[in-house]
Order: C-alpha cells, then sequence, then structure tokens
C-alpha cells in the first residue's frame, strides 16, 4: 500500500477513483469539487444520481454512492454522504444527552460519519478491485473544518483499518490539495506512519512452526501409514494456505458486520430527528420539495437551503431563498391577472403605483400577491392555467390561506436585522429554529402550484403544416437544479414570443405567458437579477441563464397593466 499527497486539482487525476462529499440527499453543493463535476459533466453525474432505482434517498451518513467518471480522467466517483441539512444535524444535537456545547456535538456526528465514509470508502474499492483512489482533505471545505484536523482525521482512520484488514485489490492512495503549504505538512504527516502493511507477516511460516517446535520440545504428528519425506511440508503448507482462506472469510464477514452496526447506528439518529420533529409538530423532518422536477426557481431555493451547514451561511443562504419563492408565487398571481385583462381598474392603479416607486421589495411582492388574490376572490373568478388562483391564497370564507400567512411570515423573518461581518452563530442558530418550521409549513400549502412546469422559448425552428397553424420551437425546460438545462423540440398550435418564459400544466394545453414578471436571461448581461447561487453565478465559467423579476414598470394606457 502506498499512500501520498499530490499537489493540484483532484478532477484532472487519472486514477480508478475519485472521492466527492455532499448531502445525505446526493446534491452536489456549491464546493469547488462538485462545481468542476457539474460544470464537466454539465449535470449529468447529480441526474445519474436522483435518478438511480438502487438509491433510496436520503442515503445513511457515510454510505458510498457510485457514479461512472463521464468525461473526467477516473472511472468511478466515489459520493460520500456526510452530512444532513443544517435542521437535521441540529435536531440530532439537541437530541444527545450530556454537557457538551452544542457545536461540540455538531462537530462529533459530522467527524463519525466521515470516520465511517472512509471504511466504507475503502469496502467499495476492494468491490469494485479499484487500485487506485484520490480523495481530497474531506470536511475542510463548505463544512469548515481546519485542514489540520481533518488530516490527522482521515490519515488516522486510514491507518487504523488498513492496519486491522489490508486491502487486497487498492494498492494506492492519493490526498489531494490545492494548497501548497498544506501539500507540504501532508507529505510530512504521511512519513511518520508507516503504510507498509502488505509487507507484514499475518501468517505463520515454515520456520516459525519449525522454531517453536524446537522451543516447545514438541515432535511432529506420527501417522502410521508409511509416508514419503515430503508429505508433512505438504500437510502444513495446505494447513496454512486454508488458514489464511479461512482468515480472509473471517475479516470480510468482520467488514459486512461493521458496515451493518454502522448503517443500524445512522438510522437510529435517522428516527431520534424524526422522533424531535415530531415534538415540533412536523411529522417528516424532509419537506415535500425533495423532488427533481421542482421548477427551477423553486429548485434553486431548495438547494440554497440544503447547501450549507454552517448556521451562518445557511442563515444568508436562508435570506435568499425566501426572496425567490416570495416572487415566484407571486409573480403567477400577476401573470393570470394580466391573461385576464386586469379587469379591476382600482387595482390597475394601486399596481402601478407600486411598481413605480422602485424596486420591489419582498414585502411588495407579497402585498401584489394578496391583493390580486383578494380581486379575483370578489369577482368570483379563477385563474386561466393556474386554477389555485386565488384559493392557494385566499380561503372560500375570504380569510387569508396557510400558504399567504407562511410566506408573510417568511418575508417577516427575512427584514429582521443581522449583522453579516460581526456575524453570530447563536443569533443565526436562534432564528433558524423560528424560520425553518413556517418554511416547511410553506412548501406544505404550496405543493400543488409546484406541478407547473417551466418553458423558455429559445426560438421558432419552422411552422409544421402548409397553413402554418402548427409551430415547431426550440425550447428549454427549467426544472430541478439544472445549470444548463437541456434542448428540445416542441410543436404547438399557439403561437408564441421566443425568448420568453411560459407555464405549462399536464391537464392544459395552452401556456400561461409569464412576461414581463418573469424573465430567463444571460446572468452576465443582467444589472438586476436574483443570485440564486450567491456569488457561484458570477465565479462561474458557464454561460448559464439567471431569473429576474420585475423592478419597474412604465404604462401604455389605465387598462393595461404593467406594460
Amino acid at each position: 500500500m502506498r499512500l501520498q499527497a499530490v499537489l493540484g486539482d483532484i478532477t484532472e487525476l487519472s486514477v480508478d477513483a475519485i472521492v466527492n462529499s455532499c448531502n445525505n440527499q446526493m446534491h452536489l453543493g456549491y464546493s469547488e469539487i462538485s462545481k468542476c463535476i457539474q460544470e464537466i459533466t454539465e449535470g449529468r453525474i447529480q441526474q445519474a444520481l436522483l435518478h438511480d432505482p438502487n438509491l433510496e434517498l436520503p442515503v445513511p451518513l457515510g454510505t458510498v454512492c457510485v457514479t461512472k467518471g463521464d468525461l473526467l480522467p477516473c472511472r468511478w466517483i466515489f459520493h460520500l454522504a456526510t452530512h444532513r441539512s443544517w435542521e437535521e444535524m441540529s435536531r440530532d444535537a439537541h437530541l444527545d444527552k450530556g454537557d457538551q456545547e452544542f457545536w461540540e456535538i455538531v462537530q462529533e456526528l459530522i467527524l463519525d460519519a466521515i470516520r465511517a465514509g472512509l471504511g466504507n470508502l475503502l469496502i467499495t474499492s476492494e468491490e469494485l478491485k479499484a487500485k487506485s483512489i484520490a480523495l481530497p482533505l474531506i470536511g475542510s471545505g463548505s463544512l469548515g473544518f481546519p485542514t489540520s484536523l481533518m488530516a490527522d482525521v482521515i490519515l488516522g482512520t486510514l491507518h487504523q483499518i488498513l492496519g486491522e484488514s489490508p486491502a487486497n485489490h487498492l494498492q494506492k492512495i492519493q490526498l489531494v490539495t490545492l494548497d501548497e503549504r498544506v501539500f507540504q505538512a501532508l507529505q510530512e504527516r504521511i512519513k511518520d506512519l508507516n503504510w507498509d502493511f502488505a509487507k507484514e507477516k499475518t501468517f505463520a511460516t515454515e520456520e516459525d512452526w519449525k522454531k517453536f517446535l524446537a522451543e516447545t520440545g514438541s515432535e511432529l504428528p506420527i501417522s502410521n501409514e508409511q509416508t514419503s519425506e515430503i508429505e508433512p511440508e505438504k500437510t502444513l503448507a495446505q494447513n496454512q494456505e486454508e488458514l489464511r482462506n479461512q482468515l480472509q472469510v473471517l475479516q470480510q464477514r468482520e467488514k459486512h458486520l461493521l458496515r451493518h452496526i454502522e448503517v443500524l447506528v445512522l438510522e437510529n439518529q435517522e428516527l431520534k430527528a424524526q422522533a424531535r420533529g415530531a415534538i415540533w409538530g412536523q411529522a417528516q423532518p424532509i419537506d415535500l420539495w425533495a423532488r427533481i422536477d421542482l421548477p427551477s426557481p423553486l429548485a434553486y431555493a431548495q438547494n440554497l437551503r440544503m447547501a450549507e451547514t454552517d448556521p451562518n451561511r445557511c442563515h444568508i443562504n436562508m435570506l435568499n431563498a425566501i426572496g425567490i419563492v416570495s416572487k415566484y408565487f407571486s409573480v403567477l398571481n400577476c401573470a393570470e391577472y394580466l391573461h385576464a385583462g386586469c379587469f379591476s381598474e382600482e387595482l390597475n392603479s394601486e399596481l402601478r403605483h407600486r411598481f413605480r416607486q422602485g424596486p420591489m421589495t419582498d414585502g411588495s411582492w407579497i402585498w401584489v400577491g394578496k391583493r390580486i388574490a383578494r380581486a379575483f376572490y370578489d369577482a368570483d373568478l379563477y385563474g386561466q392555467l393556474v386554477r389555485e388562483v386565488p384559493r392557494a391564497w385566499i380561503t372560500e370564507h375570504g380569510e387569508w390561506s396557510g400558504l399567504a400567512e407562511a410566506l408573510l411570515q417568511l418575508v417577516s423573518y427575512r427584514n429582521r436585522i443581522h449583522d453579516p461581518v460581526n456575524a453570530d452563530s447563536g443569533h443565526a442558530s436562534a432564528w433558524l429554529e423560528l424560520v425553518l418550521p413556517v418554511w416547511l409549513q410553506m412548501c406544505k400549502y404550496s405543493e400543488p402550484m409546484t406541478s407547473y412546469e417551466l418553458l423558455f422559448i429559445d426560438q421558432i425552428n419552422d411552422f409544421s403544416d402548409d397553413l402554418g397553424e402548427e409551430v415547431n420551437y426550440s425550447i428549454k425546460r427549467l426544472r430541478g437544479g439544472f445549470f444548463v438545462p437541456p434542448t428540445e423540440s416542441l410543436k404547438l398550435r399557439q403561437h408564441l414570443k421566443s425568448g420568453r418564459l411560459y407555464l405549462q400544466s399536464a391537464n392544459n394545453p395552452d401556456l400561461l405567458s409569464l412576461h414581463p414578471f418573469l424573465t430567463y436571461e444571460y446572468s452576465r448581461v443582467t444589472n438586476n437579477r436574483e443570485t440564486f447561487c450567491l456569488d457561484q453565478i458570477q465565479h462561474s465559467t458557464l454561460h448559464y441563464k439567471a431569473f429576474r423579476y420585475a423592478h419597474r414598470s412604465s404604462l401604455d394606457n389605465g387598462k393595461q397593466f404593467p406594460l
């Protein structure tokens, strides 16, 4: 066995397998490695994980999920589940007894998952007969652990496991970093440990047997049958081979038993988390948005919410996620109101005034959504495509619904003062404790409105018949967390404009235009946009597109709104 430190990009190494850490939902987060994998494979690895029929999500912590290397030079990618979402980790920490500080418990939970995962990585490597594997300093990236701590954890765990059960196929382990100083420190630490496990004698040799018999005064067993002079040596060699085989079988059984114990322990932790959720009035710790077919804005919001475990980072992500959902659901009301002909002159005047005031805040968007829902209710009208308008916002008795109240409460929490410079983990944790139950309620009440699909009309390809009634469009279906959604063709009799967003229902052949309330354009030419991936959009080399909401309106006349 050879272990070496490597300075460079792990996605460029020609090894049998590389390791990438992610959460227990198998979402590739915003770490540098995950971003590189997503960019190189254009999202195919993420979709392979989410569509794996043999993978039941969420997986226990420490689980290793395997995908092909796709365009990467490696043969496989080992995806290691190292953490859960922030709310789940906090529940586990609160359930543990003792005098430990909250963050000490959370750190122990994550470190235990990483230690268990390292063992499963070695087991998976043996099962696939991988000869070389490369792994980063797991935990030192988005999880925020010190590199020195993770180096000690990884090296110590690997040395212990391999010392007890040497690998049969794995010959080389590479520990990869992009930092020159970390690379030099790793080299020094690796030198201090003995990695020549394969050279150590595990079984007694013939010389050992002879020395043992001479020291004890024993003799070789005598048989009544006549045997040749070399038969005792053959028998001894056969016995040694049988003992080797038996020991290997026992070692494999021990590995499987340990792995089974780890799974049971992690399942027990999951049950504790669900019990905690029941105490909070939440039957399930995982919300209803844990799907791959959400409209892209909502999928971005969901990914943001689950991307971090540090409370301050999670707090910032939640602020952005709340902004996204409050605008999105209000935009659907605006689109339905425009399609209905802007039937209320009084409401038109109010909306015109609000949109012309300047950039729309999240509170302004909620106000717009509620005013339009009230107008539909008073006129006894329903949405042409989104049949949940206005009933998703207002009950049959004229009271505000659970969705309207949840969105309003989320925006209220979002507007609370938080100092990002002198960030306090305790303050962020307390804020998340308040927000997360409301978020889950919002997901529950909004579920019917998440079944609609966003379509972006790239261009008009041609007219499919001689009369020009059917048009062949080049479209993108904006669902899930795709940065670069695939392009496909769609034939429709409805005449649509290229470069615009539309909403589609499975039960209605017509499409609802979301223009100008929600547009979809290249992020590099947009000055006022929702940065769903925070600064990741600005740092990305891909020319993928971002969403932008209406922020100012100019009206032609009193009957048209907003353009």
